[in-house]
């Protein structure tokens, strides 16, 4: 959502924009994703579990990435997920963020300035891989 002009940290977008532009940087690199970093991610911007494995879930269904471990919760009806050494942006994450306008919105805020938004896990986790 955007905030007086600046798009949250927690926002939807924002946080799948920063998860694909991350595994995007890791396949190009020919390096496997760290799960320190992302969860270094999630917990610097606060995001709570359930949003974080809903996203994730989401993301693995709708078949921008794959590798995501999902388990069910007992006694929820929500399920948690997680990255595993398999986790990888698919050829359909890739075109999503080359096409989606929404990425593009999201990428423009990335380089004028979040104020206070991470710009990406890479850069903040793992020195701009």
């Amino acid at each position: 959502m955007f905030l007086g002009g600046y798009m949250a940290a927690d926002d939807y977008h924002v946080i799948v924009y920063e998860i694909l532009a991350y595994l995007y940087a890791c396949l190009k690199k020919g390096v496997e994703p760290e799960i320190e970093a992302v969860d270094g991610y999630r917990k610097l911007h606060e995001i709570n579990m359930r949003y974080w494995s809903y996203i994730l879930v989401h993301l693995q269904m709708d078949g921008y990435v794959e590798g995501i471990a999902i388990t069910p919760v007992m006694n929820v009806n929500w399920k948690t997920a997680r990255f595993t050494d398999g986790t990888a942006i698919t050829p359909k994450g890739i075109s999503y963020l080359a096409e989606n306008s929404m990425m593009e919105k999201v990428k423009k805020f990335g380089v004028d300035g979040f104020k206070g938004v991470a710009s990406s896990i890479a850069t903040q986790f793992l020195g701009g891989i």
